[in-house]
């Protein structure tokens, strides 16, 4: 392990061998020796070298911690080569594999990544889907938004809440016609996480957007908009919502009255 830590050609040199004829006691450690070399050749700039020496330990017979080490640096060695590999963690049925892809994904940045992960969610079990959807709004892409929109209109309730919940991370005012479509619908679960999104929704012109909705919104989609205008504390929205407290519908004037002890100034009180 010191001699990966001196990590030059040298320590590389006697190190790289060594993974096919050490006693399994120390073979770890051997492993380990050369992960660290493969770093210093990768921060040095040899990125072939690194590969090379990640690949051999990835696949020779060391311990699985090792063996993951080594799978990650391999992926990151290579850049946007590297997704082919991505991929085969990703698909893979061992548990630990698919949570290295899915940390690796983070790491890594490009439309070809995204792409790779949006890829695997139709096929996906629920479980997986889910991690999936958490993983591309974790590496920040607007460009999953699309996908991630469309695991939150169907599939298993669990799935759509978390796709929901990921959205604020990479949608804008663009979204507000699909989260209040979702927070109007019977599902409690799905409509509380569509609200919750919607409540978060990041921009300058999300709260205008939705104050101006209110004056054309009707049925569940009324009273879910009342509700988040509410939670937003939407100033502008006051004069729609007295109007609302007038309204025929008793869930909407009780949702406006509501809405507005978050939002009257004192003079309104």
């Amino acid at each position: 392990m010191a001699l990966g830590r001196i990590g030059n050609a040298a320590a590389t040199a006697v190190l790289e061998p060594a993974l096919a004829t050490v006693p399994e006691s120390v073979r770890g450690a051997v492993a380990e020796g050369c992960v660290y070399c493969a770093e210093q050749l990768l921060s040095s700039g040899d990125r072939a070298a690194a590969v090379s020496l990640y690949d051999k330990v990835r696949t020779a017979d060391v311990p699985k911690t090792r063996m993951l080490e080594a799978t990650r640096g391999a992926i990151i060695a290579r850049g946007a080569d590297g997704i082919p590999l991505l991929v085969e963690q990703l698909e893979s049925a061992d548990k630990a594999l698919f949570g290295l892809g899915l940390f690796t994904a983070r790491e890594l940045s490009g439309a070809d990544v995204t792409a790779a992960l949006v890829a695997q969610l139709p096929n996906a079990a629920p479980e997986r889907q889910a991690a999936l959807v958490q993983t591309l709004a974790d590496r920040g892409d607007p460009g999953a938004l699309r996908a991630v929109l469309e695991m939150a209109q169907s599939g298993p309730e669990a799935v759509r809440v978390t796709a929901i919940g990921v959205v604020p991370k990479l949608g804008d005012a663009a979204c507000i016609p699909a989260l209040l479509e979702l927070a109007a619908g019977d599902e409690s679960a799905v409509a509380e996480a569509a609200k919750e999104a919607l409540q978060t929704l990041p921009g300058e012109t999300i709260d205008a957007e939705l104050a101006g909705r209110l004056a054309q919104a009707r049925g569940k989609v009324r009273v879910a908009l009342i509700e988040v205008v509410g939670q937003r504390r939407i100033v502008a929205a006051v004069p729609a919502l007295l109007t609302a407290a007038d309204d025929t519908d008793m869930q909407v004037r009780a949702a406006a009255l509501t809405a507005l002890g978050e939002t009257v100034t004192a003079e309104e009180l």
